[in-house]
């Protein structure tokens, strides 16, 4: 069975922190924690379903964890750039 990554629980805690009464964060949401100036660096980043992610996806991407995107592949993505910005 796969471990999570070591940053997961503090990545969902500050999500929740941020965000108390949703599970699902809009691009704007999205795109602010995550310090991407653009939309469209974000959607290329983050698989958003009807311009929604769920907290636990954003926080394995923000762990650099699978889900991150770019031309229909996965990446995985550095520590620097898994930092939540508030």
């Amino acid at each position: 069975m796969p471990r999570e990554h070591e940053d997961y629980r503090n990545n969902i805690e500050q999500l929740n922190r941020l965000f108390p009464m949703k599970e699902m964060l809009t691009v704007t949401e999205a795109q602010r924690v995550m310090g991407y100036g653009s939309v469209n660096t974000i959607k290329k980043y983050v698989p958003f379903t009807n311009g929604r992610v769920s907290k636990a996806t954003l926080a394995r991407i923000m762990c650099g964890g699978e889900g991150a995107k770019t031309g229909g592949k996965t990446q995985k993505r550095g520590r620097a750039a898994a930092r939540v910005h508030s």
